[in-house]
């Protein structure tokens, strides 16, 4: 059997905070408020890069019984990186302010020219502030599942918040940020990293 691997951005004592995107679609996967056609650069409508490319290794871990926190595209697109936001990090003065400043003018271009966004929202991080305070992010247990044999949704991540289905809970999925709190953690951090 080949070697498999999922990109777990962050890890700790408690579990493992998985930061993905998903995406809402006629009752697919999540919520449906922040539902946007991001995922379609990806690879399929429904699936999202990091879970396509391996969806066998992504069913694995949900069913693995280890702690996991989903973080998908609802909460993240929550996580605005704002003028002002832009401004406080800028602020910092520090080489690795700076960094940050141009890659998020970089991605914030991206999100403008490709979807309209007025300012790119974050992913990765919000999974990591995640585990240093799980408070910031308001989870719900569901049941969480990889679709492996779906001709359309293939990757598609599944949440059934509502036990529609009779399955347990296996996956805490993230449904709020609260973004005020999530950006002075990220920039507290900032500023010590940049000391």
């Amino acid at each position: 059997m080949k070697p498999r691997h999922l990109g777990i951005v962050a890890v700790s004592a408690e579990g493992a905070a998985l930061c993905y995107r998903t995406i809402a679609s006629e009752g697919a996967a999540l919520f449906g408020r922040h539902a946007h056609p991001e995922t379609s650069l990806h690879t399929t409508p429904l699936a999202e890069f990091n879970i396509v490319v391996d969806p066998e290794a992504a069913d694995i871990v949900v069913r693995s019984g280890v702690p996991v926190t989903m973080c998908g595209l609802d909460v993240t697109h929550q996580a605005l990186a704002t003028p002002d936001v832009v401004e406080r990090i800028r602020a910092l003065g520090t080489p690795l302010s700076r960094a940050v400043v141009d890659l998020l003018g970089f991605f914030g271009e991206r999100y403008r020219r490709l979807w309209g966004f007025p300012t790119p929202p974050v992913h990765d991080p919000v999974a990591v502030a995640r585990v240093i305070d799980p408070s910031i992010v308001t989870v719900v247990d569901a049941h969480v599942a990889i679709e492996l044999h779906g001709t359309h949704t293939r990757g598609a991540t599944v949440a059934d918040r509502f036990g529609m289905l009779g399955n347990a809970p296996n996956a805490k999925v993230a449904t709020e940020l609260d973004a005020e709190r999530f950006w002075a953690l990220l920039i507290d951090a900032l500023a010590a990293l940049g000391r």
